[in-house]
């Protein structure tokens, strides 16, 4: 049997990674990410590594299949940088790319070849960056492929500790039988020789066993513990323990689940003694099973095997809490809610409400999640919970609210508002969704806010299906966002790949495919809900996105002159923009423009409006000028001191004729 390090969820890794702060024009958030089609392929899927680009110019990036064992039966490689594929190798080679300055992603997928011995398929690979020209190394990422997957009844420890003095040591392993007995278990120790080779010491411990141990000499020793838990249930656990040598000190003490059951919760104790305790709620409907075990080390402390309580005794230190549960038939079967809880006195010293199945289950088409908050003072509190049908509505949807151990509200379906009165201290909601099918996804939001005034205790969004995972995102300053969403091809396109922008339980905007989404946000945390499906033939996907401020709007300037021209006469327009890419003439002008310039217009013979269209990635802004037309003169007319009119010139020809026998008169008596 062999060791395996390669269970990765790189969907939630996303999700999870940090964010840089926010600053005036700055990106919030982007990445690109390659996702499998199932749980196994992302298993095997090997980690992504990156680059820095100093300054602009030519990047060679070479993928090589390195045949180790074998060679790859297909092997690929993508470049991104923020939301975008820059370059990519559908086989091993060479690819030259033009690389602006910045941080680079480098992914690789494969199938790894069988060796011709048998076993597992594994292959290895190298990939190295260099500026060109110059040959200068930028990076290499080395890796590899294997193809197969864990048996999710088996579980590993692999693990070192020091041995001070030479003696002799026992080594107990005993099967803890919860919730059943291991199907097997064998462990192995070894050290290190001379030349740094393990040797396997002493006897292999099989199931349940207690072993003397020589150590002939001090140092570091490694333990090995392979355990198999049996069908149908796939779970087990089993506790280890080391010690001996001339003080009997205890060098190693441990209790470790296998296969489905799930890690343990530690809590911090004193020593004295306590009461554990469990309860199932009963919501939807009453719990199959419900069992729990307290250990310290590799000491049982306690266990209850239905629900009640048990009084344990324990030494300071820290104790770990395993659950098992597993589900009923009937009425709401597939999902349930119980409490467990460890008290000193009466001081609780660990409460928690918790939900079965955690997580999404596609058996039975229902995610369970749970939320613990404080309430800070005693009062009257709103419960919401919404259906934000993104993509499409649940089947059904179940809440439940519990404080003191008691459950306060239980509802069923959605609720515009529920009032509940809440005591000062720890509470907690259940939220049990169940989907339409096994491979359908929905969006929920849950809220809590005190029904006057005050601070939601609760306020956000949960995605329930087998593609659904959440990354939060700090947003400082109300304004405007842009979030674009990218299928980059590699190898080929999703199936199916929405992105979904949610604050607290509104659903604020959303993107199917490629394509990009312009929303407002307050100031806040907000959650980039993200629901991709894969292509199944090639296996793989890649998505990119990127969460910037919206860009300006363009601004656009348009003025005519004269405002007012005779028919048939002329304007001249002049206009200019910013934070355009291209501008569209239309009414008294047509056609695409420059962002700025001048120009005439054509004769015009009626009132005439022009507007300019500018267009950039803040938008598009609209400008008009509107030139009014006058009739031109009738010929020969006058006005404002102009030619006369026929009946002007008659009674100026009159008057002169008047005029010229006036003066012969006087010619003539004198």
């Amino acid at each position: 049997m062999k060791t395996r390090e390669l269970s990765r969820n790189f969907l939630l890794a996303l999700l999870a990674s940090a964010l840089p702060g926010l600053a005036a024009g700055a990106t919030v958030a982007s990445d690109a990410q390659t996702l499998g089609a199932s749980a196994a392929l992302n298993q095997r899927l090997p980690a992504a590594c990156g680059f820095t680009v100093p300054a602009a110019g030519q990047v060679q990036v070479t993928l090589t299949d390195l045949a180790n064992p074998v060679a790859f039966t297909q092997l690929r490689l993508v470049v991104s940088r923020e939301a975008d594929k820059v370059a990519s190798l559908s086989a091993p080679g060479v690819q030259v790319f033009a690389a602006q300055a910045g941080v680079y992603k480098v992914q690789v997928v494969g199938t790894p070849g069988t060796p011709p011995g048998g076993g597992d398929a594994a292959g290895a690979y190298d990939v190295v960056v260099r500026a060109v020209p110059g040959n200068t190394l930028l990076g290499t990422c080395p890796g590899g492929i294997v193809a197969a997957t864990r048996d999710p009844a088996q579980s590993d420890l692999n693990t070192t500790f020091q041995i001070a003095q030479a003696g002799t040591y026992q080594v107990t392993l005993n099967d803890r039988s919860f919730p059943a007995a291991l199907a097997n278990v064998q462990l192995l120790l070894s050290r290190e020789d001379s030349t740094g080779t393990a040797v396997i010491i002493g006897p292999s411990c099989v199931v349940t066993c207690t072993q003397s141990l020589l150590v002939n000499s001090p140092g570091t020793y490694r333990l090995l513990v392979f355990a198999a838990a049996g069908s149908p249930l796939q779970a087990g656990l089993y506790s280890i323990s080391i010690s001996g040598g001339p003080g009997n000190a205890t060098i190693y003490s441990a209790t470790q689940p296998v296969g489905r059951l799930p890690a343990p919760t530690s809590i911090a104790l004193t020593a004295g003694g306590y009461t554990l305790s469990s309860s199932d709620v009963a919501v939807p409907a009453a719990l199959a099973e419900l069992r729990v075990v307290l250990t310290q080390g590799a000491t049982l402390l306690g266990s209850l095997a239905a629900q009640g309580s048990v009084a344990v005794t324990a030494m300071a230190g820290n104790a770990q809490l395993f659950v098992f549960t597993r589900t009923g038939s009937g009425a709401g079967a597939g999902a349930g809610v119980y409490a467990v809880g460890l008290a000193q006195g009466v001081q609780s010293i660990y409460r928690d409400l918790r939900v079965s199945p955690e997580g999404f289950d596609g058996a039975v088409s229902t995610g369970g999640y749970r939320y613990a908050f404080t309430v800070p003072a005693a009062g009257d509190y709103r419960l919401q919970l919404r259906d934000l049908a993104f993509p499409t509505q649940f089947a059904q949807l179940r809440t439940v609210l519990v404080q003191n151990g008691v459950v306060l509200q239980s509802l069923t379906g959605v609720t515009t508002g529920v009032t509940v009165p809440l005591a000062a201290g720890p509470a907690f909601i259940a939220l049990l969704g169940t989907t339409p099918t096994a491979t359908a996804n929905s969006l929920l939001g849950v809220s809590l806010a005190p029904l006057v005034g005050g601070i939601a205790l609760l306020d956000q969004a949960q995605g329930i299906g087998p593609l659904f995972a959440t990354r939060t995102v700090n947003i400082p300053v109300a304004g405007s966002y842009d979030l674009v969403v990218n299928d980059l091809n590699f190898p080929v396109a999703f199936a199916d790949l929405a992105v979904a922008v949610t604050q607290g339980t509104n659903l604020i905007g959303q993107v199917f495919g490629s394509g990009r989404v312009r929303f407002t946000a307050q100031a806040g945390t907000h959650s980039i809900n993200l629901l991709a499906r894969p292509d199944a033939t090639a296996q793989y996907s890649t998505w990119g996105f990127a969460l910037a401020d919206s860009p300006p709007a363009p601004t656009v300037t348009l003025d005519a002159a004269p405002a007012s021209v005779v028919r048939d006469s002329k304007a001249t327009l002049t206009w200019s923009s910013t934070n355009a890419t291209s501008c569209t003439a239309t009414g008294g002008w047509t056609g695409t423009r420059a962002l700025s310039g001048t120009e005439s217009s054509a004769a015009l013979a009626t009132d005439s409006t022009f507007t300019l269209s500018c267009t950039g990635d803040g938008g598009t802004t609209t400008k008009s000028a509107t030139v009014t037309v006058s009739a031109a003169p009738a010929p020969g007319s006058s006005g404002g001191g102009g030619s006369l009119g026929a009946s002007g010139v008659l009674l100026l020809t009159t008057l002169l004729y008047a005029l010229r026998r006036q003066q012969r008169g006087r010619l003539v008596k004198a």
